[in-house]
C-alpha cells in the first residue's frame, strides 16, 4: 500500500488548489498504479518507493497546471513515464485496447481485427506486414508477409512518434468495427530470389471481423521442413494443445525437421510456456519466487505436476530443431526458447529477445479501463540458478525489416539452408 502521510504530502500543493474537492481523475489513476506497483513489485531494480512517489506527484502537477479537472490520461501519461524510469520491461501500462485484447486472448474471445502483425521499417516512416492471419479481411485482400503499409485511413505514418503510437491508432481503428482504407506497397517477388522485383502500390479497404485470438500455426514446407508460428501464449488450454497436435502432424508426414519461430511472439502463461516446450522434451520445469511465496511447476508425461493442466494425447518431437527470435520475442516466448536451448535440444537463430526472460507479471485493472502490468515474481531453473534476462541466439542474425520488405527473409532462409544441409 502506499503510505498515507506519503500521498498527502506528496499532493499535498494539488489538494490545496481544491481543498475539499474529490481528487482529480488523473491523481486517482496515478495513485491506484503507484499502489499496485509497490503492492506487487518483486523483479530486479531497486525501487526507493518514497522518492517514486513525489517525483511522480510533482509531475503530474506540472501536467495538471490550469486544468480545473484532470484527467485520466493525464495521469496515465505519468504513469508511463515513472513505469519507464524502472528500467523493466515487465513493469508498464496498457491502454483500454491493449487491456480489452488481453482479456480476449486469455478468455479465447472474439475482437474485431483486421488480421495483421506490424513491425518498423527502419529509417522511413511504415510498417512492414509481419503476419497475416488465414481466412481475415487482410488475407482475403491479397495482402501478404513484407508487404510495407505507408498511411492508414488516410493518415501518413510519418505523422505519428513511433511505430507502437501507429499499431495503437490501427488497432483503434479495429475495435471501432468500421472499414478503413491502408495504403500498400508490394514487391513481386519470390521469398527465394535474391533480386529486386517489380513494386505494386495500391490503397486496400480492410473490414475488421470477430475473430478468435491468433494460435499457433503450422506449415510443412516442400523440402520436408515444419515450420510452428507462435503469435503468443495467453489463451489457455489451446496454445500447448495446437503445438503438440502439430508435432503430431509433422510426424505423420514424416518431416525431417522443425522449426518454431517465435519472432514477434508475445508473452502468456508459464503453463502453456512449460507444456510447448515438453513436446520437444522429456521433462522441463521452471521455479518463480514472489513477495507471497515460491513454488515450482514441471511438465512430464503429459500434465503440469501439482496443477490440472494437462495435454490430452501429448507427443514428442526428437528430431532436428531450430527456433527463431527477434528483439520483440518475449516472456512467455522466451522462455519455452530457453527450456529448449539450455537443454540443448534446439539451436537458436536470431535476435537477442526482448529481456523479461528472469521475472513474471501480473496485471491489475486500472479506472480509466486500462490496465497496469507489474513484475511480480523472479524466474530460476529447478537447480536454483536465476534465469538470464534474454536469449543469447547461437547464430546471430539481424531480422532484416528492409530485407523482408523487397521479399527476403534472411533469418528463415539461413536456417533452412542449414537444415537441408546434407
Amino acid at each position: 500500500m502506499l503510505r498515507p502521510l506519503l500521498v498527502a504530502f506528496a499532493f499535498l500543493t494539488l489538494q490545496a488548489a481544491s481543498f475539499a474537492q474529490a481528487p482529480s481523475p488523473a491523481q486517482v489513476l496515478l495513485e491506484r498504479g503507484l499502489s499496485l506497483l509497490e503492492s506487487n513489485y518483486y523483479g530486479f531494480k531497486a525501487i526507493d518507493y518514497a522518492k517514486l512517489e513525489t517525483d511522480s506527484a510533482l509531475k503530474l502537477q506540472g501536467v495538471c497546471a490550469g486544468q480545473s479537472v484532470c484527467p485520466y490520461s493525464a495521469g496515465s501519461s505519468v504513469l508511463d513515464e515513472t513505469l519507464a524510469s524502472l528500467g523493466d520491461g515487465h513493469s508498464f501500462r496498457l491502454n483500454a485496447n491493449r487491456y480489452a485484447q488481453f482479456n480476449a486472448d486469455a478468455a479465447g474471445a472474439k475482437l474485431p481485427i483486421v488480421g495483421l502483425k506490424f513491425d518498423a521499417l527502419p529509417d522511413a516512416p511504415a510498417l512492414v506486414i509481419t503476419r497475416v492471419r488465414e481466412g481475415s479481411s487482410a488475407q482475403a485482400m491479397g495482402l501478404k508477409r513484407g508487404d510495407v503499409i505507408s498511411s492508414v485511413d488516410g493518415r501518413a505514418l510519418s505523422s505519428f512518434s513511433s511505430a507502437a503510437e501507429a499499431t495503437s491508432f490501427i488497432t483503434g481503428l479495429e475495435f471501432a468495427g468500421k472499414p478503413f482504407t491502408v495504403q500498400v506497397s508490394s514487391t513481386t517477388q519470390s521469398l527465394s530470389s535474391t533480386s529486386n522485383g517489380a513494386t505494386l502500390e495500391r490503397v486496400v479497404t480492410l473490414t475488421p471481423e470477430l475473430l478468435t485470438p491468433w494460435l499457433p500455426s503450422y506449415v510443412l514446407r516442400p523440402d520436408g521442413i515444419a515450420v510452428i508460428t507462435f503469435y503468443q501464449y495467453l489463451t489457455g488450454n489451446q496454445i500447448a494443445a495446437k503445438v503438440h497436435g502439430y508435432v503430431r502432424d509433422a510426424q505423420a508426414a514424416n518431416a525431417k525437421a522443425v522449426i518454431l519461430d517465435v519472432r514477434g511472439s508475445g508473452g502468456g502463461s508459464a503453463f502453456e510456456s512449460l507444456a510447448s516446450a515438453g513436446a520437444f522434451m522429456e521433462s522441463v520445469g521452471v521455479r518463480f519466487e514472489s513477495k507471497f511465496g515460491s513454488g515450482a511447476n514441471v511438465f512430464e508425461n503429459g500434465a503440469i505436476t501439482g496443477t490440472g493442466f494437462k495435454i490430452s494425447n501429448p507427443a514428442q518431437w526428437t528430431g532436428p530443431l531450430l527456433v527463431l527470435t527477434n528483439h520483440i520475442s518475449r516472456s512467455a516466448a522466451e522462455y519455452m526458447t530457453f527450456f529448449l536451448q539450455r537443454a540443448g535440444r534446439a539451436k537458436v537463430l536470431g535476435e537477442p529477445t526482448a529481456g523479461v526472460l528472469n521475472t513474471s507479471t501480473t496485471v491489475s485493472p486500472l479506472p480509466d479501463g486500462g490496465a497496469i502490468a507489474v513484475t511480480s515474481g523472479r524466474s530460476f531453473t529447478l537447480d536454483g540458478a536465476a534465469h538470464p534476462e534474454r536469449i543469447a541466439p547461437d547464430t546471430v542474425i539481424t531480422d532484416d525489416m528492409v530485407a523482408l520488405s523487397k521479399g527476403r527473409d534472411v533469418i528463415l532462409e539461413r536456417a533452412v539452408h542449414i537444415l537441408n544441409q546434407p
